[in-house]
């Protein structure tokens, strides 16, 4: 049986008649260790409490089993630029309208290092990163690589745990890799 939710309340019933589900509650306040699998789309940035979150997914999650899961790419040149300039990542352009709670806002946009650690608490291991798509279409935002690459190597050199040191040998790679630097989720 699949099981369908969204933070939106239409789409979530929308979900779950295609989902052929008869569920009325929310995947996240299920019980037990029931799923081989979970899959997340673009979801978790729009959670209050990420840690939380994670740790519903490996209280429903049976052993062995897998999150497959996507957000917005805040760690990305691309999104490292806007902010850069506007204060803004990615897509969210302007500063949140106030006059409303919504739930599509961006409320909870992590950075990979954030999210991996997140994940690492709850254990929930981070076997792959893979983007969505490739934005690599600005030459000065890949020319930006470098200076990315050296800054952030020389951040990293300051930690003085041996263990995270070589945690971190691991962060970094994944942090410098074409899939987290270009990908847009």
């Amino acid at each position: 049986m699949a099981i369908g939710a969204d933070v939106d309340p239409k789409r979530s019933q929308v979900l779950e008649r295609v989902c052929e589900s008869r569920l009325k509650t929310r995947w996240l306040s299920l019980a037990g260790p029931n799923f081989d699998a979970i899959f997340s789309t673009e979801g978790i940035e729009h959670l209050e409490n990420l840690f939380r979150s994670c740790a519903r997914c490996v209280r429903i999650l049976k052993p062995g089993g897998i999150l497959v899961l996507t957000t917005p790419n805040i760690t990305a040149l691309r999104s490292r630029v806007r902010f850069f300039g506007s204060g803004f990542f990615g897509r969210d352009s302007r500063p949140l309208n106030e006059s409303s709670r919504h739930p599509l806002h961006h409320i909870g946009l992590a950075t990979f290092p954030e999210l991996r650690y997140e994940l690492q608490h709850v254990r929930l291991p981070v076997n792959e990163s893979a983007p969505h798509a490739h934005q690599t279409d600005k030459l000065f935002i890949r020319d930006l690589r470098a200076s990315m690459w050296l800054y952030t190597k020389l951040a990293f050199r300051k930690e003085k745990d041996l263990a995270q040191r070589s945690r971190n040998k691991e962060i970094l790679a994944t942090l410098l890799s074409a899939s987290v630097l270009f990908g847009s989720v």
